[in-house]
């Protein structure tokens, strides 16, 4: 079976990456985007990688095949908990980031399945 090529945006310490290992998919992870240093750390710890932050906010993808995009944006702003600040396009919330997956996929050559 061929390696499912993944991109994790949003990839905190990597529980969505532990999911592929639990269900025993061949993987391999072509970029690991995440801006929170104490996650990178962990994340790193855990998978034995030396990622160091960055942004999703203008991130360009490697000139690579992916297969899986895997997205895990905040979403603290949709919370009631939270104060429901929401994420309409260009807010400045954390939420309103999803629109940043949608300009990296319409950003790729080629789409990921």
């Amino acid at each position: 079976m061929n390696k499912v090529k993944i991109l994790e945006l949003f990839g905190g310490i990597g529980a969505i990456r532990k999911a592929i290992i639990n269900l025993k998919i061949p993987y391999e992870v072509v970029d690991y985007v995440e801006i929170d240093k104490a996650c990178v750390k962990s994340y790193n710890a855990l998978y034995g990688e030396d990622y160091k932050t960055k942004s999703v906010v203008g991130y360009k993808v490697p000139n690579e095949k992916i297969d899986l995009i895997m997205h895990g944006s905040p979403c603290q702003d949709f919370s009631r908990i939270g104060k429901k600040q929401g994420g309409v396009k260009n807010s400045g919330t954390r939420s309103s980031l999803l629109f940043e997956t949608i300009r990296i996929i319409k950003e790729m050559k080629d789409k990921p399945k």
